[in-house]
């Protein structure tokens, strides 16, 4: 997320004509208390220490395309708006605008795309997310996620290999189907998430502010773990490279 210059979000101010950029997306990797975060061009992968405070970077940060060379040509070499996990074993959907590829993360090759996220997801077409996510998540529940943008919020059975992809939970409002986020930063939408380790839990960031939810599939019985916090607070290793300044 780019912050205008001179601007102050929830108490840290951003230099002068330099705009700041947090957690623009991130997604998780496949049972392992990792993930990969992206801030504008950047990538790195770091192990989060789940409640521990002992997270440390794996790889990077790097470009994008250093990390995922086979991106080096694409919409998403200069940033990810939105991600998530595949059902499948070290896949992810990646989405930029209206774009998006599936991407063994692993390997780093793109295994479907760049297309128009409507080509694969038919079920997204006439809805707010046709023109692009903001942000997403996998959910435990199989072959589903939660999309964002601005104040709405979706869950889909993504179907994968497939065309059949369907709306679980049509847009709505993001405190419809996670009351817990009323009142906070994250009501009017999200930056990026990522499914966490343990069942039904989820970090989100939105600035410099992070929580943990356990999202509660099927309910709205959701609620917040870590209350919102300051994203330097809870990944120490995150320290000095977000945010980034161009």
């Amino acid at each position: 997320m780019a912050l205008p210059p001179t601007s102050e979000y929830h108490g840290v101010s951003a230099p002068i004509c330099q705009p700041a950029f947090y957690v623009d997306c991130a997604f998780n990797f496949n049972n392992k208390e990792e993930a990969f975060i992206f801030t504008a061009d950047q990538c790195l992968q770091i192990n989060y220490a789940c409640g521990r405070t002992k997270d440390f970077i794996i790889k990077g940060p790097m470009s994008i395309t250093d990390f995922f060379p086979s991106l080096k040509y694409y919409i998403f070499a200069t940033g990810i708006d939105a991600a998530f996990t595949s059902s499948v074993e070290n896949e992810v959907y990646i989405f930029r605008r209206n774009k998006y590829a599936l991407l063994n993360f692993v390997s780093g090759n793109i295994i479907v795309g760049p297309k128009e996220i409507t080509d694969s997801f038919p079920s997204l077409k006439n809805t707010i997310f046709e023109q692009g996510i903001d942000t997403a998540f996998a959910s435990s529940r199989h072959n589903e996620a939660y999309i964002f943008k601005g104040d709405q919020y979706a869950l889909i059975n993504f179907a994968p290999g497939t065309t059949d992809d369907y709306l679980v939970n049509p847009p709505k409002n993001i405190t419809l189907g996670f009351p817990s986020l009323k009142g906070t930063v994250y009501q009017d939408g999200l930056d990026a998430a990522f499914r966490a380790k343990a069942t039904n839990e989820a970090y989100i960031f939105k600035g410099n502010t992070y929580a943990l939810i356990n999202y509660a599939p099927g309910t709205t019985d959701d609620h917040i773990i870590n209350m919102v916090t300051p994203i330097s607070d809870g990944f120490h290793s995150l320290k000095g490279i977000i945010p980034r300044y161009p």
